[in-house]
């Protein structure tokens, strides 16, 4: 039997996978895909790196995930964070623009919605870091490197799109499957790191214990791992004002697919 944190950890491995394709595009206003149109190729959204990602969705197909996802973040990580400022804007243009999209598919209303942007702005630096966590001894990314491990079980991630997709992929997943993809220098890493801003030593306890049982209480224990190393860069990224020329209107409807993606898996 799988744990639920475990699995929650094997659920989010599976869906950084998801970067492809087909997505109802149809099923969002053309309010909301005009705001995301513009926002994709603004200054702010520019510390995101979001190139690699929509040039791959553009591309159709299958797609190499980690191929993808090494692109991306080694972009996204040699370049500066994003400022509080980039991410709201980002954030409140969405929002703002796809305010009908969000009540129709989430019943979350543009107010409610406003709510989450602290916890954003908050946690977007650890999720940043460890994003940009890097396995030393194999010279690989930390994400990558797991989405291939998980893709040695699962199979090829590039034409996954879809809730019963990602429910496939982690059916998939048995105990025997889970301590290689979960107990690995590079998770804990990351636990070590989402135990330094967890909300609640109680809460903390309950989701580490089952990585303690299946991974062994080193793995709980906050040491560093020796052969992973941090590879964000320091400061702030600097926004280049001329940057959203490189963009082009066949990426920016990427970043549709994407959304609206999220839009129908969550309703």
């Amino acid at each position: 039997m799988i744990s639920r944190p475990m699995k929650a950890a094997a659920v989010a491995v599976a869906a950084a996978g998801l970067v492809s394709a087909a997505s109802p595009l149809d099923s969002l206003s053309a309010t909301c895909k005009s705001t995301i149109q513009t926002v994709a190729v603004s200054p702010d959204a520019q510390c995101l790196n979001l190139g690699p990602i929509l040039t791959a969705v553009v591309s159709g197909g299958n797609v190499d995930v980690p191929a993808v996802a090494n692109s991306w973040l080694t972009g996204l990580c040699s370049a500066g964070a994003c400022s509080s400022a980039s991410l709201t804007a980002v954030f409140n243009n969405v929002t703002s623009g796809c305010a009908a999209d969000l009540k129709n598919f989430l019943d979350v209303d543009v107010s409610t919605a406003q709510q989450i942007l602290p916890f954003i702005i908050q946690f977007y630096p650890p999720v940043r870091q460890i994003a940009c966590l890097k396995d030393t001894s194999a010279n690989k990314l930390c994400v990558p490197q797991t989405l291939s491990s998980l893709e040695t079980i699962t199979g090829p991630l590039g034409n996954l799109n879809s809730t019963a997709s990602l429910n496939d992929v982690t059916g998939k997943l048995t105990p025997d499957d889970i301590k290689p993809l979960v107990c690995t220098g590079c998770v804990k890493s990351a636990y070590n790191i989402l135990a330094g801003v967890f909300p609640g030593s109680d809460l903390l306890s309950q989701y580490s214990a089952p990585f303690g049982q299946v991974c062994g209480a080193s793995f709980t224990d906050g040491q560093n791992v020796s052969t992973v190393a941090q590879t964000a860069a320091p400061g702030e990224f600097a926004t280049v004002k001329s940057a959203a020329i490189g963009f082009t209107p066949a990426m920016a409807g990427a970043v549709l697919a994407a959304i609206s993606s999220v839009f129908v898996t969550l309703a």
